[in-house]
């Protein structure tokens, strides 16, 4: 993507951007390193912090402090949902709701397994029915 010099003011010291996320680990052996057969669950939200590197009149470019190998990212400002905000505070809401988003994704997705494990039982049971009956 290229883009314009005229629209891009590039900044030594522009300031963080900021991206709340959650991690979640698995692990099947206990504190002492002992296999176990139940699996212990950790989520640990961690915060993500960005350089701005770059400024536009829509938005910023951004690059992680401590880079995982990911390149350059830009951000559009001025939205509702953006990957990283520019406070601590909005990274915080943002996150919440992106949260309560999930939520509801996946209680529609259950509730959509549910209805056809009902569906499939019910077809299952008329079959069995029909060879006895």
């Amino acid at each position: 993507m290229k883009l314009e010099t005229e629209f891009v003011t590039p900044i030594a010291n522009s300031g963080m951007a900021y991206r709340y996320e959650d991690v979640v680990t698995c692990s099947a052996y206990d504190d002492d390193y002992t296999y176990s057969s139940t699996y212990s669950y950790n989520v640990k939200i961690n915060l993500r912090e960005f350089l701005i590197t770059r400024r536009t009149p829509k938005g910023m470019w951004i690059m992680p402090r401590y880079s995982r190998g990911e390149k350059h990212r830009f951000v559009l400002l001025g939205t509702r949902k953006k990957f990283a905000c520019l406070t601590k505070e909005d990274a915080m809401e943002s996150f919440i709701k992106r949260k309560e988003k999930q939520i509801r994704i996946l209680k529609t997705q259950l509730n959509h397994v549910e209805i056809a494990l009902f569906q499939i039982r019910n077809i299952v049971a008329n079959q069995k029915e029909m060879k006895h009956g």
